[in-house]
Parts: C-alpha cells; structure tokens; sequence
C-alpha cells in the first residue's frame, strides 16, 4: 500500500508539472514565455528537497502531497511577475527597460503574497498532537517551496525575460481566436466591474447572503476525522457468547473463513482465537487479518469488498462477526469510529447505563457493529472460604488457594532443559476432571496432623454471573461503546448525539470521554480551528505590516468567506465530508485567495499615488490584474485537479483536499474580481473620513507609456 501510495502520488505530481505548463501556454501562446515561469517548478521543487534533508523530513506520501500543491504555488509568482514584464513590452518598453520596471512595479506583491502564504503555513507546521507532528513536515514542505519561488520570482524570472522574453507577433488560427477571446474576456470584465462599482449596495447584499450561506454549509456539512482509504486489507472481529470456550469460538472461526475464502478479491487470510482485540486475551474473541489481491489485479475495493461480507456475517447465528476498514492514520487496527467512554463510581450502575446506551446505539440509523467492553453474563463459579474450619484444623487458607489453582487453573512449579531447549514444569489437573463444579469434591488438603480433608468441607461454592474483565479510564470504572459508521452518519452526529443522550441520561458522578479516533477527532477539530484563527491574524498582522495599513488588509480577507463558501459547495457535489484533509486545503485557501486581492489593492494604491481617482483606480487595478490573476488561479487549480481526481492507492485522502483547493479557488476568483473593487472604495471611503491613512507613501511610481496592449 505505501509502495503504491507514493507511486501514485509520484504521478500525480508529473501530471499536474504538464497542467500548471499547459494553462500557462495557453495564455502566453508562446514557447520562450512559457519556459520562463515553468522553469521555477524544478528550482522551488529542488530546493524543496533541499529544504526537507535540512529539515529532517522524509520522502512521503505527506511531503509528496506538498510538492503536489506547491506545483501551483510556486508558479504563481513567476507567473505575476513575466505577465507584468510582458505587458510592460506591449506598451512599448525595450527588453531591459521592462524587466527592471516591471519586476520594481510588481516586486511588492510578490514579496508580500509570499510572506502572506507562508504565514498560512507556519501555524499548520505546530500544531501539537500525533497528528501535528504528521502534518508540520506537509506545512513547513510547502513554506519552503513558496520561500523559494518568492526569491526565484524576485531573481531568476526578471533575468530570463530581460535575455529570452519577446513580444510574439499575430500568426496562425489558434492566435488570433484566442486574441479575439481574451478580449472578449477582458472587456466582459471591464463591464462587470463597472456594474459592480455602480451597485455597491447589490454586492454588499450578495456578501450578506454568502456569509448566511457559508454558515448553513458549515453546519450540515458533515464532519469526520479522515476519509476510509483502500489500504488493501482488512480486518474481521468475531465475539462468542459469555462463557464460550475455544472449541466453540473456532466452529464459527471457520465459517467466517468460508464467506472471506468466496471473495474473489482477497488474496490470503490469517485468523487467530485468543489475541487480545480492544482487550485482554479471551477464548471467545477471534480475528481474522485478510489481504487483499494488488490494486491492479482486483475490481473490488477494500470498502466494497468489507459492505459485501457485512450481510454474510450478520446471518452466521450463535455469533457476532463483522469486519471493518483499518484506520487510515495507523491507529489501533481493530479500532472502531466511534469509542463512548462512560465514566463512574459504582459497577452495578455503569452496568444498567450500559444496557441504556446500548440500546440508544442501536436505535441510530446508520451505526453497525455495536459492542460494548463491559459484559456481565460471564458465568462465574463463587468460592467463599470457611476460615473458622481452617483455622480448627491447623489449615492456612493459602494452602486451600493452591489447591484449588492447581486442581482448577494450573501452577508454574519449575523448569528443566533437554537437548538444548528450556521446558516448563506446569502441575495442571485434566480438562475432564475439572469440567463440574461438583469435582471439587473429588480435591483434598492436608490438615495440621497430615490428614486428607475434602476440600468441599473448607469452601462453599455459588453460581453467578459477573464482568470478565473490569475497565478503568482516567483511573476510574468505565465502559466504552464502540461501533462502525455507515457513510449515511458522520462521525460529528454520532458523537454529538451520543454525547446529548448522556447529558439527559446520566446521573451525578458520572461523566463521559472520548478515545480511539473519536477522540483524535476531536482534537484535531479544536487544534484546527485554532489553526484557522491564527493563520487569519497572522495574514491580518503580516497585511497591514506590509500595506502600512490597518484597512487595507479587511479589503484584501473579504476574499476569504468566498473561498470558504465554494470549497464547502464542492465538497458537497462531490460527497465529501469535512475532514482532516480537506480542513488542511481551506487552510490553504487563505493564503491562496489573498493574493488576489493582494494584487488589486496593490495596483489601486500605486494608481492613486500617482493621483487618478478613488473609483477610476478600483476599476483601473481590476482591469490591468485581471490576466495575471486568471493565470495564476486557473494554474492553481490545474495544478490541484489531480489530487481531485486521484485513483489508486491513497486517493481517498488526496480527493478532499484537491476538491476543496480546485473549488475555493474557482468561486473565488470570479467573485473576487468583482467585489474587492466594491469594497476597496467603500472601505478607504470609511476609513478617511475617520482620519485613517489609506495610501501608503511608499508605492511604486513606475510611469507607464503608450496603451495597453492588445485584447488582454
């Protein structure tokens, strides 16, 4: 499985280097172009590799899924930047002139998109937790590369098209129909953006209803730790009846073996009666580990392989059996989805609770494979001493508990060797003399005086039932009720109802808690919303140190609740849930989206110093930004469709993630070019009529020349 993973992944990251080359192609339409921004992959991603030996990282799935990402990060500033220089030689300016101008008048934002992502990235890379330390080598992979590309975009790239970048001149009909599109585009969007401006109160309503939007999709998105991956194997739990002895347990081992053995799919199997599974070691507990046949060779996968035997199982009677996927993240191989733990003082009442929230359990639709540790039909024989006969006979009572270990259970006396090999002494009475409770009779000791007494005559003997194995969590008596879930009932619902259904239920002095992965789920949840909120004053704080503004940077994070609203939109169609990995890409998103507003912003303030007007400058900005933030977005999202439409080995987990990156940034862009102009004159009006400065005094004021250009 790892093997595949990494190799899938291996692909993935070539096939989205030939997308993120492919968009840039199209719109630069020429070769020379084209090789300039595409040659800042290798050297980020190199670096990167660099980066991570320095570091201490490893080549993995997680650090591959990084580069994946990074793809189209570290693109994106060198796509800015030859955009700028390339329209700078439309309006006229030599080779030389334009690098040095160009890269002066975009030098800013570069700088500044850089240091925004990589603050994105800095909190994901210490969160705490097993799971922090799984994902800070995937954030700080992907800072490095960003780091990289901002100092390759600032270097390399003004160096290759002041020697290599020329304007292409009108040839063939693929040039002049895409010349005549992007025009089409442009002044499309020109337009728009005027409409916009014209109607500020409509897109101040529009924010309004994406806001109401984006917190009904956060609501009934449903929400689990990390999506079930194809790993190639699975397990089978089988438990026997209280009381069951191994003879028992291995008659219906065997047929849960026939109905794996009927599966084409399945490679090879191993069972074992005896191993501890969520427990101690018990004769009525079973399990069975089943392989899988490699991805290439099975139609079936691991999930459709485990709802198929599901059925079979449930009607073996006299035994429950049921399998289930492993957990993705190397937890605990037989641990469930869901692990309830009640917490209290008193045996007999967490007994009776046990009983309650089984049956609360059961009732919730979409939860399989109910069971619970504490069981109390453990059929126990009692045994009371009579000490006062003891004592009148001469008899200590640890003698009468050695007899009855060795006549009942067995005893370790010694040890000898033969042929080289150490052997155990184990004194044990036959299985057919110890079968009755009666054959205590049949055991005698020794009194003071040498005679034999019955051992009946020095215990009584009473029939009960009671736990075979007492729990304790936190150091107190507990149960814990574990269960499998359909796709119908995420983890969040399970758990949220389960945890409403003991507040109503519990008495004092009892409590409850999480572990297995319901617990990691919740606290990856909480570490991650605060990984969220301070990756957002992180950009706030590095924005406003940047702009020298505390408004500029609310214009610019408007694009955020955009971001947010299409990637939960996605993730909707394509039925995914909100999970650890497509968390991490809206994480992302953050970083990802500000810099286009970064780049609007950026161009009005420099419009503005040089005097235009508030609104022509808004307007302005969105009008020449609108090429190299189109190019920039449809690379990113070229360069995350992979991980979205993964197959093989790990996709499962690849998919949310891309999804949520391709889809955020999509809604984003379009509606982020419409709106930031509305609200970055709304806003700086605000501000200076509270006295707030909104034009820094350290802009650039590169003169342009001459029209703008052709089409785009």
């Amino acid at each position: 499985y790892i093997r595949e993973s990494i190799h899938e992944v291996n692909v993935t990251l070539f096939i989205a280097f030939g997308l993120v080359a492919l968009v840039v192609a199209v719109f630069l339409r020429t070769f020379r172009a084209t090789l300039i921004p595409v040659l800042a992959i290798p050297v980020s991603i190199v670096g990167s590799f660099a980066g991570m030996l320095i570091l201490g990282f490893s080549v993995n799935v997680l650090t591959l899924f990084a580069l994946v990402l990074a793809i189209g990060l570290v693109i994106d500033d060198a796509i800015i930047m030859l955009e700028n220089i390339y329209r700078r030689q439309e309006l006229g300016e030599e080779r030389t002139v334009a690098a040095v101008n160009g890269s002066r008048e975009i030098g800013f934002p570069v700088l500044a998109t850089t240091i925004t992502l990589i603050a994105i990235f800095i909190p994901l890379g210490f969160m705490r937790g097993d799971i922090g330390r799984l994902f800070s080598e995937f954030a700080l992979s992907v800072a490095v590369a960003v780091a990289l590309s901002g100092l390759v975009a600032l270097s390399l790239t003004p160096m290759l098209c002041s020697r290599f970048l020329r304007l292409s001149k009108p040839r063939g009909g693929f040039f002049s129909l895409s010349e005549r599109i992007f025009g089409w585009m442009h002044r499309g969007y020109a337009r728009t953006a005027e409409w916009s401006v014209r109607h500020a109160k409509t897109v101040g309503l529009f924010m309004l209803l994406n806001l109401a939007a984006l917190a009904a999709l956060y609501l009934l998105s449903p929400r689990t730790f990390v999506p079930v991956e194809d790993q190639g194997f699975f397990l089978n739990i089988l438990k026997a009846p209280q009381g069951s002895n191994l003879w028992y347990t291995l008659h219906y081992l065997e047929q849960v073996e026939e109905d794996i053995r009927k599966i084409p799919a399945v490679m090879q199997f191993f069972s074992a009666i005896g191993i501890p599974v969520g427990g101690p070691a018990s004769p009525r507990s079973g399990i069975v580990f089943a392989r899988l046949k490699p991805f290439s060779e099975r139609t079936m996968s691991q999930m459709q392989v485990v709802d198929a035997l599901f059925p079979e199982f449930m009607q073996i009677p006299g035994i429950l059996a049921f399998p289930i996927n492993p957990p993705s993240l190397g937890e605990n191989a037989a641990s469930q989805e869901v692990q309830f733990v009640v917490l209290g003082p008193s045996l007999e009442e967490l007994a009776g609770l046990n009983e309650t929230f089984l049956a609360k359990a059961r009732s919730m639709q979409g939860m399989v494979n109910i069971q619970s540790d504490l069981t109390v039909e453990t059929p126990q024989l009692d045994v009371a001493f009579e000490r006062e006969r003891a004592a009148d006979l001469g008899i200590p009572v640890y003698e009468i508990a050695q007899t009855l270990q060795v006549g009942l259970g067995g005893s370790h006396v010694s040890d000898f060797v033969m042929n080289n090999k150490s052997y155990e002494v184990i004194t044990q009475t036959e299985p057919k003399f110890r079968a009755r409770p009666n054959q205590i009779e049949d055991l005698y000791v020794r009194d003071g005086s040498g005679q034999l007494v019955p051992l009946s005559y020095l215990v009584s003997l009473r029939n009960g039932y009671g736990p075979d194995t007492v729990y304790h969590y936190n150091m107190q008596r507990s149960f814990t009720l574990s269960a499998s879930l359909l796709p119908a009932l995420p983890l969040s619902r399970a758990l949220d109802e389960l945890s409403s259904f003991a507040a109503r239920t519990l008495p004092a002095g009892y409590t409850t808690a999480l572990s297995g992965q319901s617990r990691d789920y919740q606290e990856t949840a909480a570490s991650l919303r605060v990984t969220f909120a301070v990756a957002l004053i992180f950009i706030y704080l590095v924005l406003a140190a940047q702009f020298e503004s505390w408004v500029h940077p609310l214009t610019i994070m408007l694009s955020v609740p955009l971001a947010l609203t299409g990637a939960l939109i996605t993730l909707k169609l394509t039925g995914n849930s909100l999970n650890l990995y497509s968390e991490i890409g809206i994480i992302m998103l953050i970083g990802l989206v500000t810099k286009n507003g970064i780049l609007l912003v950026d161009y009005g303030n420099q419009l503005r110093a040089r005097g235009e007007a508030l609104v022509h400058a808004a307007v302005e900005a969105g009008k020449i930004r609108f090429r190299p933030i189109l190019m920039t977005s449809l690379a990113m999202i070229a360069g995350s469709l992979p991980l979205a439409l993964a197959t093989g080995a790990g996709s499962q987990s690849r998919q949310p993630m891309g999804w949520a990156v391709a889809g955020g940034l999509l809604f984003s862009t379009f509606f982020t070019l419409l709106i930031t102009p509305v609200f970055y004159i709304l806003i700086s009006r605000l501000a200076e009529r509270i006295g707030l400065k909104t034009v820094p005094p350290k802009v650039s004021l590169v003169r342009e020349q001459g029209n703008h250009g052709r089409g785009a």
